[in-house]
């Protein structure tokens, strides 16, 4: 009709309208296989922290007695604490035995006793089981009982004796640290001496072939006592030890510096923890304190439900015990 309002233009149906190209699919770009980084297994996930690492709490017994607890603290990069693991032990079996042939085993595997006096029930006691290396051992023997003599066989011994364990991986409960238990004779903080000497003379090729048999272990700290992680306990534990390893006679003119370290225990704080270890030092009067170099420094790790104490010699000389950094080129 003339003077009515232009209608608007209606919408063109369904089947008008233009089909639109289906996108087309992206091919996955082909990659070596050699260039494909896969992340490790969490050392924090069921079966595998099962096999390889003991409880934490394992480091709480025995801390009083002759065979409690002592090792390295081993730090390293958060999610590569498998790989670490794997360099650490590789690396201690090899150098251990160069920097003291003639360490010893101290741990053997001590049966609990048990609950019941087998002798009051009136059973007589189960002997023990032979395992497949006792049989091997055996049967060795009886075939040497045959004319051939026993000391034909160097290794008719070795089979007999039981191989202990000279080291032992124990969960830390903290990302990115590994505590790695000593079994052996050897002072943990003498065999990191021995290691940061060693690395400080050797030649630059030498260096750096131990540098990347550890490459991802940042720092190797040695743990002589352990302890509960409360104020009680680690005052009750530093008091002896303190004595023990602080004497007057030898440590009186030695300069100290303390450092602490807090991991997964909100609970404390470190200016707290630090006080209370300096009361513990026997006669912290006439003991001079050096921040800055000091000859001794009371190093005292906190990780979760376990506070670890070792008195470390030239802490700053050898970068915090750092083994990427000790000997120069480090880093």
């Amino acid at each position: 009709m003339p003077g009515s309002p232009t209608s608007p233009a209606k919408r063109p149906a369904q089947a008008d309208l233009p089909e639109t190209p289906a996108p087309k699919k992206q091919r996955a770009k082909k990659t070596d296989k050699s260039d494909q980084r896969r992340p490790t297994i969490p050392i924090s996930r069921g079966r595998f922290k099962n096999h390889f690492l003991r409880k934490h709490s394992t480091l709480l017994h025995n801390t009083k007695e002759d065979d409690r607890p002592k090792g390295l603290l081993v730090t390293c990069p958060v999610g590569a604490e498998t790989r670490a693991l794997g360099q650490i032990r590789n690396f201690l079996d090899l150098w251990l035995p160069r920097f003291f042939p003639d360490h010893k085993s101290v741990w053997t595997s001590r049966p609990s006793a048990l609950d019941i006096d087998l002798e009051i029930v009136g059973e007589e006691p189960v002997a023990p089981r032979e395992d497949s290396s006792t049989r091997r051992a055996i049967g060795k023997s009886e075939d040497h009982e045959g004319g051939v003599d026993a000391e034909a066989d160097p290794c008719a011994d070795a089979v007999a004796e039981p191989v202990d364990r000279r080291f032992q991986a124990i969960d830390s409960a903290c990302a990115g640290m590994l505590f790695i238990r000593f079994r052996v004779d050897t002072c943990p903080c003498a065999f990191a001496l021995a290691l940061f000497e060693h690395l400080e003379s050797c030649s630059a090729e030498e260096r750096a072939a131990m540098r990347t048999s550890i490459s991802y272990c940042s720092r190797i700290l040695p743990i002589t006592h352990t302890m509960p992680s409360n104020l009680l306990d680690i005052t009750a534990h530093l008091t002896p030890a303190l004595q023990e390893l602080l004497p007057m006679s030898t440590t009186a003119s030695s300069s100290l510096a303390f450092v602490t370290e807090i991991r997964n225990c909100p609970t404390l704080k470190s200016a707290t923890v630090r006080d209370t270890a300096l009361r513990c030092v026997p006669e912290i009067d006439a003991r001079k304190i050096d921040l800055k170099a000091p000859d001794l420094v009371l190093f005292l790790s906190i990780f979760k439900s376990v506070a670890g104490l070792g008195v470390l010699r030239d802490y700053y000389r050898f970068k915090k015990y750092n083994v990427q950094l000790i000997g120069g080129d480090g880093k």
